[in-house]
């Protein structure tokens, strides 16, 4: 029996933990940065206002490391193997956005 079967929720925990810090990182790297230049762009009417971004970022990357967790821990099924390296490529797009977007300013690459 292993941890993961005795302990089913370990694997998203700890998957949530590491990708929301790694989201964390890049955020502090690059987010706080980023805001002067920010608030120079023009954006289309409704954008949420800045503080509402890191709140939303954090859920969402909770939530992916809940997922890849769920799928690391039931690896043995038919696709998973495909299902983690498709989700593995979209996390490495999905970090990579805030260094393309508030640290090199390459809105047109990030988007």
């Amino acid at each position: 029996m292993t941890a993961s079967s005795r302990i089913p929720w370990l694997l998203p925990l700890l998957f949530a933990l590491l990708i929301l810090g790694l989201g964390g990182l890049g955020g502090v790297a690059f987010g706080a940065g980023g805001q002067g230049w920010y608030q120079t762009l023009q954006r289309p009417p409704g954008t949420p206002p800045p503080w509402v971004f890191g709140p939303v970022w954090s859920v969402l990357y909770a939530m992916m490391g809940v997922s890849l967790g769920l799928l690391v821990r039931d690896r043995k099924r038919v696709g998973s193997r495909l299902a983690i390296t498709l989700f593995i490529f979209q996390l490495v797009l999905n970090l990579a956005w805030t260094p393309l977007f508030f640290g090199a300013h390459r809105t047109g690459l990030a988007l």
